[in-house]
């Protein structure tokens, strides 16, 4: 198993240390949330696959401080982005 983080890991990083592009994210349609997800490296999402992710994220950051424990942090990543290009316990 390699050490490299997914794109969705990645992601998730990227919108727990921001909180702007957080909101962005969470404020988007799915398809600006789709073009977002592409921007930051995961290429081959679909739409579907975005509304999925985004109401995961949704669920996954917590609505007091904005910000995702280890543990949460943990459960989303479960599964990330498979080789097919398809979102690990999601879509495999």
């Amino acid at each position: 198993m390699s050490n490299e983080k997914t794109g969705y890991q990645l992601l998730l990083e990227r919108l727990g240390n921001n909180p702007a592009l957080k909101e962005q994210a969470l404020s988007a349609t799915p398809e600006q949330f789709a073009a977002l997800c592409r921007e930051h490296g995961l290429k081959e999402i679909t739409l579907d696959r975005a509304e999925t992710l985004q109401k995961r994220l949704k669920e996954t950051f917590d609505a007091t401080t904005g910000a995702l424990s280890d543990d949460q942090l943990a459960a989303a990543a479960g599964g990330g982005f498979c080789e097919c290009g398809s979102f690990g316990d999601v879509f495999c």
